[in-house]
């Protein structure tokens, strides 16, 4: 890969770790430069890592003329400033006043929607915007990308996650599940796109082992946002869950109590919960410890109903930081060609991606139709 500088914004989170130590490892990137508004802890990660090639640099994200400075020149920048639906319109226009090629890992189909008007602005700069590259969505994507390509006609695509709560657990992701969970989420059935009551239509799949059954219900996630402009398919629903299932209860008791209403009274719901995640995490005894992805695809393929089902056991931080570093370098080395605004299912070769997720033990199953 090319020797220039990569930048990591939020590279002190538990994602931006994941990110900047794959940069590290797999890449070629000089410096690697950790951007974040916590010094202390950006300094004391950077120390950790004992490379020359990786440094801190302070940015305060709500500082517009300080972001466009520590983007100016890189190769790429990798956003992982959370929560997405605060963040993501602010930092990605930054990039492009900045003219660097960006990555992310939006995980809001509301900024997932705000990400994609800035396709025409990012084409006029000839600069390559690969946004909801993590996990769900990104990996999710991938799967779903690589299904279609074994089917003549995509009739339907069934995304489902499942994260254990038995892991390192920040923030932004709290308020990112009180966002995708509270009121009504977008799906896309019959060709059309429909709002659904979020954490409704519960249903129990099987992921792959060691996790087996797990109950999902309907989350407000990119998928159903942007499968459908770049896969023909008719339907394409996102489900996922929390293990234990009983914080799914306990989300529901947020809601109802209004305590989730507003952005605000999500953040503060959030921070009241946050010192509260390790009990939580242990509710109704021992779980696997691994979360899952599990996507199956519908349709057609040579004249006869078809089904594949992909899935992944994962560590989420490890799984997301991982997707976006290989995205970064993708696009550092020329594979990642087009230009504009565009999710993983339109721009990254699935191939190679699923190749370079299995060197890091992130290995892609076909599970039992």
């Amino acid at each position: 890969m090319i020797e220039q500088r990569a930048v990591v914004l939020g590279g002190a989170g538990e994602i931006g770790k994941a990110v900047v130590r794959d940069l590290a490892e797999y890449s070629s990137f000089l410096p690697i430069v950790v951007a974040d508004a916590r010094e202390a802890v950006g300094q004391a990660f950077v120390q950790s890592l004992g490379s020359d090639r990786v440094i801190f640099q302070h940015v305060d994200a709500r500082d517009q003329a300080q972001l466009i400075n520590v983007m100016r020149g890189a190769k790429v920048v990798v956003n992982t400033i959370g929560p997405f639906y605060e963040w993501a319109l602010t930092v990605a226009t930054a990039a492009i006043h900045a003219g660097v090629n960006y990555v992310d890992v939006c995980d809001d189909p509301d900024a997932a929607i705000a990400l994609l008007s800035l396709d025409p602005m990012a084409r006029r700069k000839g600069l390559t915007f690969l946004i909801c590259q993590g996990w769900t969505p990104g990996i999710m994507n991938l799967m779903a990308a690589r299904g279609a390509r074994h089917m003549d006609q995509v009739d339907e695509v069934r995304v489902n996650w499942l994260q254990d709560l038995d892991e390192a657990i920040g923030l932004a992701p709290i308020m990112h599940w009180g966002h995708v969970t509270v009121g009504t989420v977008p799906a896309y059935r019959n060709g059309q796109w429909v709002q659904v009551r979020g954490l409704s239509e519960r249903e129990v799949v099987h992921f792959p082992d060691p996790i087996g059954q797990a109950a999902v219900f309907y989350t407000g996630h990119p998928e159903p946002v942007t499968l459908p402009r770049f896969l023909d398919a008719q339907t394409v629903i996102c489900k996922g869950g929390l293990v234990p299932e009983d914080n799914v209860r306990l989300t529901r008791i947020v809601e109802a109590l209004g305590l989730g209403s507003t952005p605000t009274r999500i953040r503060r719901t959030a921070k009241f919960f946050m010192p509260f995640l390790p009990y939580l995490a242990k509710i109704g005894g021992k779980t696997s410890g691994w979360s899952g992805s599990r996507v199956e695809i519908r349709g057609r393929r040579n004249g006869h109903e078809a089904r594949i089902i992909y899935g992944m056991v994962l560590r989420v931080s490890q799984a997301t930081g991982t997707s976006a570093s290989i995205g970064a370098q993708m696009i550092a080395g020329g594979l990642v060609n087009h230009q504009g605004v565009l999710p993983p299912e339109a721009a990254v070769d699935q191939e190679f991606f699923f190749e370079e997720l299995a060197k890091r033990g992130l290995k892609l199953v076909e599970l039992a139709a």
